[in-house]
């Protein structure tokens, strides 16, 4: 996840990059790197949306900006269609198609822009998508934690899954 340098304008990587077995606050390995370095100065962090991960990030790097990626957001975005049953809708109404693909690229906006325009979607959800908009509501775009809190749900930056100058790396993860 390449992140742009404010003052040099140039391609920066990450310098951590932990996975955490049971998605449980306690769990989070953040003790340990603040352990390891003398009062860092992070502005910005780039993770997953774990609840966990996001409350360690907060209580241990504060004042901190968190932003989860563009992929991940349009994942879970996928992920719930799937949940509603709304993935044949979503193949055959044009207007179903168009509204999902709107609410995936709610995370290419910039981060002061999601909020208001998820309001405006919300609004004009037809009703066969208000569970949709009603789980984001609820568990997403709107929540303390995610947006309040946090400072932004989505990337500052737009992210590339497989970008050239990462070569790819993640993708012996997946």
């Amino acid at each position: 996840m390449p992140l742009c340098n404010r003052i040099a304008m140039s391609m920066q990587f990450p310098l951590l990059f932990a996975l955490i077995s049971r998605r449980r606050k306690e769990d989070c390995v953040f003790r340990a790197v603040l352990k390891k370095l003398r009062n860092p100065l992070v502005e910005m962090v780039t993770a997953d949306f774990e609840a966990g991960a996001w409350y360690a990030i907060r209580k241990g790097f504060s004042p901190v900006v968190i932003t989860g990626c563009a992929f991940i957001s349009t994942k879970a975005v996928w992920t719930h269609v799937q949940h509603l049953g709304l993935v044949r809708t979503f193949r055959q109404r044009k207007g179903t198609h168009n509204f999902i693909k709107q609410l995936m690229a709610l995370s290419f906006l910039p981060w002061n822009y999601v909020l208001h325009v998820f309001r405006m979607m919300e609004e004009r959800a037809p009703p066969s998508l208000q569970l949709l908009t009603s789980y984001f509501s609820v568990n997403g775009w709107k929540t303390r934690c995610f947006l309040c809190v946090s400072g932004a749900f989505t990337s500052l930056w737009l992210e590339r899954n497989n970008d050239a100058y990462l070569g790819g790396w993640q993708n012996r993860m997946n």
